[in-house]
């Protein structure tokens, strides 16, 4: 890749015509999400035979990094490919084997599809090719974090993309979290030093143009879905129905302000309660706070600094709380509900072999008030979806 600054999306609807329509919009690259979309490979070589006719560039992340992940949509025509969860240097060398063409790698040749001009490519100019695909290493993990720069050194990697989404899946903490914000500014930082090429993700053009600002080469703005939604939802707020009655929904400016603000206080007493004593959990919560968990339930700050201060007691955290996906339902000067799902990871087995599983998924219904300018939980319930067969979960009875 080169230094250029590029601007791209991920594409996730399975149907060609939205490639052409965000090449239209003049879009430099189109990641295809083999990852996390339900497409399949006829649809994804039909994509990147769009893209590459409208001259926009098309990267696919896949699924995995063994030949059977790559080899189809390299021999259709992909321009770059994403490769998740690249953890250490094995995992790096793992994609280039499968990615690049001897003596780099081991990819197969075939010239008889599109990337080979459907047979009318010379094996040599074929050949050659194979080193104008862009491979980037998607960085998920704390550790990934820290070998960023081994794995971006790897010779036949082009790059690295900094998930700051999956970083949040995977410690539990919200990315503006001062402890997981310094280690992917150090992260960016490294990259930096190295020469790297460094891509990531944003919400918006502005969020774009702060990554830009910060060093990164390629930034993918949201998501085609997210396209879709947003426009739809601008376009029924500004229908006025003649004779309805008028209830105006909140700015999206102001909502936006408010569920950063209650997303960072939910992280917060997260991050607290996993990363202290517990001590400072309590300081979210209204003094006349409910606490509902499955099993039991908590009245009051007292109670709520006993329940912690007890986990806490118990020995060293091998747990982690990640909580994602949080919606404000209501909000106005005084008052906000919003519900989020918090995934609690517990760590399995030994070293080396430790692995990190899931053993609650909830969803978490917080009431806030706010109170001397703060936003705090007034009423918290807990309402578990998934529970281990032993379930190790336990608050105060009353």
């Amino acid at each position: 890749m080169s230094a250029e600054n590029l601007v791209g999306t991920w594409v996730k609807f399975p149907a060609p015509e939205v490639v052409e329509v965000l090449a239209a919009a003049g879009l430099d690259v189109v990641v295809i999400d083999l990852e996390h979309a339900t497409l399949d490979l006829t649809t994804v070589s039909r994509m990147i035979g769009v893209a590459r006719d409208r001259g926009v560039r098309p990267f696919v992340r896949v699924s995995g990094r063994t030949a059977r992940d790559v080899q189809p949509v390299l021999d259709a025509g992909a321009a770059g490919i994403v490769v998740p969860h690249v953890d250490d240097v094995a995992a790096a060398r793992e994609a280039v084997q499968a990615i690049r063409f001897p003596p780099l790698g081991e990819r197969g040749a075939s010239p008889s599809g599109r990337a080979g001009g459907w047979g009318q490519t010379s094996l040599p100019d074929y050949l050659s090719t194979g080193a104008d695909v862009c491979v980037i290493a998607q960085i998920e993990s704390l550790e990934g974090l820290d070998n960023i720069g081994a794995i971006a050194g790897v010779l036949g990697i082009d790059g690295v993309f900094i998930g700051e989404v999956d970083l949040a899946a995977s410690t539990g903490m919200a990315v503006d979290v001062p402890a997981l914000r310094a280690r992917i500014e150090q992260a960016e930082a490294v990259c930096h030093a190295g020469g790297f090429v460094l891509a990531g993700g944003a919400a918006d053009g502005a969020e774009a143009a702060l990554r830009f600002a910060r060093g990164y080469q390629l930034v993918l703005v949201g998501t085609d879905i997210g396209f879709l939604r947003r426009g739809a939802a601008q376009a029924r707020e500004s229908v006025q129905i003649p004779g309805g009655a008028e209830q105006p929904a909140p700015p999206e400016t102001g909502r936006r302000s408010v569920a950063a603000e209650l997303t960072r206080i939910v992280a917060d007493v997260w991050f607290e309660i996993d990363h202290t004593d517990g001590s400072m959990v309590s300081g979210h919560f209204t003094p006349d706070a409910n606490l509902t968990i499955t099993g039991g339930a908590l009245h009051g700050k007292a109670e709520i600094d006993a329940f912690y201060s007890a986990r806490h007691a118990r020995g060293p955290r091998v747990s982690r709380h990640c909580v994602t996906n949080l919606h404000v339902l209501e909000a106005d000067e005084r008052r906000a509900s919003a519900l989020s799902v918090l995934i609690l990871y517990a760590e399995d087995g030994e070293a080396p072999r430790r692995r990190t599983n899931p053993t609650l998924i909830a969803d978490v219904y917080d009431d806030f008030v706010q109170q001397d300018g703060r936003w705090l939980i007034h009423d918290r319930r807990i309402v578990a979806q998934f529970l281990p067969e032993q379930n190790t979960l336990t608050v105060p009875g009353r």
